[in-house]
Parts: structure tokens; C-alpha cells; sequence
């Protein structure tokens, strides 16, 4: 919740004036010279109403302020269209990536652990990582064949949704680990992308993102066995685009009962000969920073925000403040009534 006029809030003063000043004027209406026989009467329980009166009036007060202080319920914010970057998230969900490892404590699923990294990565974990609230953020994933299961967007809840709609290949005829096909096809949506960008620029279409620079964070844990084009090939495409190619790689250490390992050369290759880095993880601490050391390496420079989307409040506020004048006022005219 946000004010529009936090500076109504010095009004609030007024509640500690009106206390004073209410309680010199009890002591003025006082029409006994002592009252301490009065002392020894029980307190009824219209008294006691009667002494609440004041702390009704004063969160009158304190309602009315709020309501000039103008709350707004945010519903969504929007950055400055100047510059960001591009990210593909390209993850392998063959099912090689139904083995485990344990994250918070808890054994899951590969591709579980990083759908929860990767959400982290993008929203952000308010501590190391920030989010990526000013980039374009897409996400391709990959078995047998490259699909496409979010185009590029700047809506880090809409992305980090849809990164759990990831599942694994169920069907024989699906599975597969095509590296090179998926590798293209996000290149080819990161190029698409820089060349829609160029375009509103010429035509003057307002504030249009500037690519800081254009970016693919692959994820597997197997070797390519599928697909038409080699992961060189498309490791190429992607380096005359000018497109980077961050790798990561989810090693056992071992020969895997789901098939071969990890060809680590492969994805170092590949990465290095984009101008990006390759690492390799056993477990999910390792991954988690992999994403930290990823963020830092790729900064936007946007922070502020070019305006906030939403909804003003202060209609509840004064609403209240007037039902507790109301039945105050009523009270006062009836059942709490006093003479004087």
C-alpha cells in the first residue's frame, strides 16, 4: 500500500490536542466541590460507554486522516522502456530430469528444483537476487523437439507462472534430448525480438526497450541425441546474432541409469565460443548460485519505475469514519445522552 498525500499524516497530531483538551472540559463540568464520596458508587456500564466516547472520536480522526493520505492498493508497476535485456531460458525436461536432489531439506524431482531456482531467479528472493522485473524473459524447453512455452515478455509474474506449467517428456516417442534444436529456436525468438525492437524505434512508437544485450541460460542434463540441427550449428547462429549462451549443466558424476552423462566439453564449447560460461552442478546449492553469479553478470540498468497501476482505497476509510461518527452521534442523542 502506497499515500498519494503522506503528508496528511501530521494531522494525526490533532488526536493528542483533543485528548487534552477533552479532558480539561470533564474536569470543568465537575458540579461538586469533591468527589470522593462519588468514588465509592459502582460504574455502570452506560458510564462506561460514556467513557469511550473520546476513543471513538479519536479513531474518527485517525480514520479521516488516512482517507486524506489517499492509500492505493498497487496492482502492478511498470519500468521505464530504456533499456534491458533479452533472456531465453531454454530447460531440458527429458526424463533424465526425474532423478533427485535435495533442495530445502526436501528430495524432488531435478526439474522441480529448477522450476523453484529459476522462479527465485526471475521474481526475486528479497535477498541476493532482485528479479528481473526490467528484461524480456522467455522460456523454451526441450526433450525430442524444441517448444516454445513462453514468448518473450516483460511480465516476471506472467513468466514465472508459466515456468510451472513445465512437465516432463511422458511418451516414449517424446523423449530425447535435442540441445541444437532448442538452442535455435531461442536464438531465432531472441533475434525476432531485437528486429521488432529496431522497427518501433524507426517508426517512432514512443519508449522502446533497448537491448542491453541478448541471452540464452541453457539447462540439461543429458548429451544431445535428437533433433535436426547440431548444438554448433546453432551455438554459431546464435554468435552472428551477437547472442550469448550461459550453460548449465546438472553433472552425477557418474553414468547415469537413464542414459549417458553430460558432455561438459560440448557446453563449454558452446558457451565460450558465444562470449558466455559454462558450469557445472551436482546439487542444488551449487545451482542456486550458479543463478546469483548469472545475475550479477547480467545487470539492467533501469531501477525506477515510470508509473504504478492502482487502486485508490481511501473511499473504505471514510466510509468507516462516518459509520463511527453515525452511530456515536445517535448514541449520544439517546441511550448515552448527558445533561449538560
Amino acid at each position: 500500500m502506497t499515500f498519494e498525500n503522506p503528508e496528511a499524516f501530521f494531522l494525526l497530531l490533532l488526536i493528542p490536542l483533543y485528548w487534552v483538551l477533552q479532558r480539561r472540559r470533564r474536569r470543568s463540568l465537575s458540579q461538586f466541590s469533591s468527589v470522593q464520596l462519588l468514588a465509592e458508587w459502582p460504574i455502570t456500564f452506560r458510564q462506561r460507554m460514556l467513557k469511550l466516547r473520546p476513543c471513538v472520536r479519536c479513531v474518527v480522526i485517525f480514520l479521516i486522516v488516512v482517507g486524506l493520505a489517499r492509500p492505493r492498493e498497487i496492482i502492478d508497476t511498470h519500468y521505464e522502456s530504456d533499456e534491458g535485456i533479452a533472456i531465453e531460458f531454454v530447460i531440458d525436461r527429458s526424463s533424465s530430469m526425474a532423478e533427485t536432489l535435495l533442495f530445502d531439506g526436501v528430495k524432488r524431482q531435478r526439474l522441480e528444483v529448477v522450476k523453484s531456482v529459476l522462479q527465485r531467479f526471475i521474481l526475486g528472493d528479497g535477498d541476493q537476487l532482485k528479479g528481473r522485473p526490467h528484461d524480456l524473459l522467455g522460456i523454451v524447453s526441450f526433450a525430442r523437439y524444441g517448444d516454445t512455452i513462453c514468448p518473450l515478455a516483460r511480465n516476471v509474474k506472467a513468466v514465472a507462472s508459466l515456468v510451472e506449467s513445465l512437465q516432463l517428456a511422458s511418451a516414449r516417442a517424446e523423449d530425447g534430448t535435442a540441445i541444437g534444436d532448442a538452442l535455435l529456436l531461442a536464438s531465432s525468438r531472441l533475434h525476432q525480438a531485437e528486429v521488432e525492437l529496431q522497427k518501433q524505434r524507426e517508426t517512432n512508437a514512443g519508449d522502446v526497450l533497448e537491448l542491453k544485450s541478448k541471452v540464452i541460460i541453457l539447462l540439461t542434463d543429458g548429451s544431445n541425441n535428437a533433433g535436426n540441427k547440431s548444438p554448433e550449428d546453432a551455438a554459431q547462429q546464435a554468435k552472428e546474432w551477437g547472442i550469448k549462451i550461459y550453460a548449465i549443466g546438472l553433472a552425477n558424476g557418474r553414468q547415469s541409469v537413464w542414459g549417458p552423462n553430460i558432455d561438459e566439453d560440448l557446453l563449454a564449447s558452446l558457451s565460450q565460443s558465444t562470449g558466455g560460461a559454462y558450469f557445472s552442478v551436482s546439487n542444488a546449492t551449487q545451482l542456486e548460485q550458479v543463478y546469483k553469479t548469472i545475475d550479477q553478470l547480467e545487470t539492467s540498468t533501469v531501477e525506477s519505475p515510470e508509473y504504478i497501476k492502482g487502486q485508490e482505497t481511501f473511499q473504505i476509510w471514510v466510509l468507516l469514519a462516518a459509520l463511527l461518527m453515525i452511530v456515536d452521534q445517535c448514541l449520544a442523542a439517546s441511550w448515552l445522552r448527558t445533561n449538560p
